[in-house]
């Protein structure tokens, strides 16, 4: 029996072409050398099974065979587990009334089936009682048995590389139980079916996962030309504009109102500028998950900062503006700057779009919040300008998503602002929802909840302490790392007019010379580029803190760089750096961590 067996192993892996394989079988019906029981098993084999198709269908419907030819209650394979060490049963048919254990045996130890197992290597198929004998000899398999009602058990292993990995079996077999070759050979069938099945999902889920990889290496390419593309022309319109009117301003510097206008119209023009470029820093910033929440108090009611922005085209414009607050628990705790943006950008849009003589609206409310300790606000920002249609509402918040009306209205824009307010809602997690209706107008709501601040008095005492501190530079004295002669200039000017003292370095070497140099507090603060030659800011900072004047080595170092992302104000303070401040140049927020180092 044994020499027979290992006669059908050899099929179980060792070709995956099916019909090459059931070729060979039928031949083997016919071998002279085989035994008239093994004649006999292939030829009940092919009767009862015919030729295989590498389906499931077929796996289902010869198992169906099967467990008839055997007047069997269940017939089932059980195969390899993704676990190791652990075999399932991924196919089963059942008589009538018969209640399916394929969902219970999805993971059955193989130290279970040891005995079994060491069974099929002596002798292939076998028939099994479950009665007191079994339960001495094999009581694993009989606390595995007993429970679904099983009384015998005829079974067959399945093989790969000379190793038991699985089975097929059937339970409670009333006739045929003499059978177990055709079992035998069945198995080795089913077996091969299984491979052939596994091999075709395998080229399937490559072709699928290659297919997936191509059409996302194309959508990245045509990502990448979308932006590109937008970049170009949003980023050229401004910088066309300063060139542009520097260049008339060089012309009519005699003409005091013209030399202003042109003025005014170079500094709108590099403010969207950077406003671009901050977008693009945000959406990259979000998109790679590190944009965090920066958590402080702050006023709800207090919105005088964010509508003044907006005076200017308010009274170009004639727009009708009114902005309502019905708000009870004034103090909370937010990211400010987040919300600010949210706020800016929103509004932005909704005066922006609107035409001449328009009307928007921006209001406030507290309504109930079922979170303790927490409020809820429902702000509402809506305007009756050249609004949205249906279509593009569904594609409102993708990078770069712009309307055709928009466009045509001549109105600049990246298509950025509302993705950057989608991402930036849903990192705060607050919901935004759109209306809108081509020449009616658009309604924006935005719902967010914010712990709420009973001791603001706490806050606010630090803010007026800062504060208190402004414009007391007399006699300070700044030494600026800066290795750009014209960002050095301006840094120079702008804190020379605050009434300090700057003196100027072009490299991380030179900076920690001058310190080493000078006496002890003959520097108030330094002032460190990051992207310097010879040496970088980081490591400037980093040899500073190692003097061993201890006095020299805690001068106060701000980081006043044109890296933007969190990871480098995170990379400036783990150097040693105090603050970081990005360029270009904002005086207020210079000023206000000047005051508080300096203080």
């Amino acid at each position: 029996m044994l020499c027979i067996w290992i006669g059908f192993r050899f099929f179980d892996t060792r070709n995956n072409s099916l019909s090459l394989y059931y070729h060979r079988i039928a031949d083997m019906g016919n071998n002279r050398f085989l035994s008239r029981n093994q004649k006999e098993a292939i030829r009940q084999f092919l009767k009862l099974t015919g030729r295989g198709d590498g389906s499931r269908e077929y796996i289902n419907s010869t198992l169906e065979v099967i467990g008839s030819h055997y007047d069997a209650d269940r017939a089932y394979i059980f195969e390899p587990h993704e676990i190791d060490g652990f075999i399932t049963n991924s196919y089963e048919w059942c008589r009538d009334g018969v209640v399916p254990q394929i969902d219970n045996l999805k993971l059955v130890p193989e130290a279970a089936l040891v005995v079994w197992y060491d069974r099929f290597m002596r002798q292939g198929s076998f028939y099994v009682e479950v009665n007191d004998e079994l339960a001495k000899n094999d009581p694993n398999c009989y606390e595995i048995l007993v429970p679904q009602g099983i009384s015998s058990i005829m079974t067959a292993p399945l093989f790969k590389s000379g190793n038991v990995v699985g089975m097929v079996g059937v339970d409670n077999p009333r006739r045929n139980v003499g059978h177990k070759l055709l079992l035998s050979v069945i198995a080795s069938s089913l077996h091969a079916e299984l491979i052939h099945i596994r091999t075709l999902e395998t080229e399937a889920d490559m072709k699928r996962r290659l297919q997936e990889a191509y059409d996302k290496a194309e959508q990245a390419n045509a990502a990448k030309t979308v932006f590109l593309s937008n970049m170009s022309h949003d980023i050229r319109t401004p910088m066309n504009a300063i060139i542009g009117f520097a260049g008339l301003m060089r012309q009519h510097l005699e003409s005091n109102s013209l030399a202003s206008d042109y003025l005014a119209k170079i500094q709108k023009s590099s403010e969207y500028l950077l406003s671009i470029i901050n977008n693009v820093l945000d959406i990259a910033r979000i998109d790679s998950g590190k944009a965090t929440l920066d958590l402080d108090c702050f006023d709800l009611t207090d919105k005088s900062h964010t509508l003044s922005m907006f005076d200017a085209i308010i009274a170009e414009k004639h727009l009708d503006f009114k902005a309502e607050q019905h708000i009870e628990h004034r103090y909370v705790l937010m990211d400010r700057v987040k919300v600010h943006q949210v706020v800016v950008n929103l509004l932005s849009n909704a005066f922006k779009y609107t035409p001449d003589g328009g009307k928007v609206r921006f209001v406030m409310k507290e309504v109930p919040c079922s979170r303790e300790g927490y409020m809820r606000v429902v702000s509402t920002i809506s305007d009756n300008g050249i609004g949205m249609s249906k279509d593009f509402l569904k594609r409102v918040f993708e990078n770069f998503s712009r309307e055709r009306n928009t466009t045509d209205s001549k109105v600049v824009g990246t298509g950025l602002g509302m993705s950057i307010v989608k991402k930036l809602v849903d990192l705060m997690d607050g919901n935004i929802e759109l209306d809108s209706e081509p020449g009616k107008g658009t309604t924006v709501t935005i719902t967010m909840e914010h712990a709420i601040v009973t001791n603001p008095e706490h806050y606010l005492k630090k803010s007026v302490a800062v504060a208190a501190t402004k414009g007391c530079f007399s006699s300070k004295r700044i030494l600026l790392a800066e290795d750009n002669d014209l960002n050095a200039e301006i840094a120079t000017s702008i804190m020379e007019e605050a009434g300090l003292v700057v003196e100027c370095v072009a490299d991380g070497v030179e900076c920690i010379k001058k310190i080493s140099e000078m006496p002890a507090g003959y520097y108030n603060a330094i002032l460190m580029d990051i992207q310097m030659p010879n040496l970088n800011g980081y490591e400037a900072t980093m040899r500073i803190r190692q003097l061993p004047d201890r006095e020299k080595a805690s001068v106060p170092i701000v980081a006043m760089t044109a890296n933007a992302f969190d990871e480098d104000r995170k990379n400036s303070i783990a150097a040693g750096m105090d603050s970081h401040l990005t360029k270009p140049i904002e005086v207020d927020k210079l000023m206000a961590v000047l005051s508080k180092l300096l203080s």
